[in-house]
């Protein structure tokens, strides 16, 4: 069994500030699965998070146009696996908790048509 390494102080106040603004989301399952968390809605997963010592993984998906604003942001990347819709966020800095905020949100209500589409 692997350690995960203990989270830089500061990090703990952004996984909390994430994880209350997944609390306030609807139709929410959680799953932990290799040491990522899982969050979907509807069976479709929205968020992965991947936590590292000094930053976390973010794992969204987005409609077409705000996906390419996500990957022109700095903070997020394409997924290396999951397709066009999916990004890779890197956080670590509070200045990035507005917009990781609002990418959730609009993975969230973006899940239930990508289940339909699926």
């Amino acid at each position: 069994m692997v350690a995960r390494p203990s989270l830089d102080i500061e990090l703990r106040p952004l996984l909390k500030a994430l994880q209350n603004r997944v609390s306030d989301l609807e139709d929410v399952k959680r799953g932990r699965s290799d040491g990522v968390e899982t969050y979907s809605r509807s069976g479709v997963c929205f968020l992965t998070v991947e936590l590292k010592r000094d930053h976390m993984f973010l794992d969204l998906w987005l409609p077409e146009e705000e996906a390419k604003t996500a990957k022109s942001s700095g903070i997020a990347k394409p997924h290396p696996f999951e397709g066009d819709e999916a990004v890779r966020v890197r956080f670590e800095r509070a200045e990035d908790l507005t917009k990781v905020s609002r990418w959730l949100e609009l993975s969230h209500r973006f899940a239930p048509r990508r289940g339909t589409a699926a």
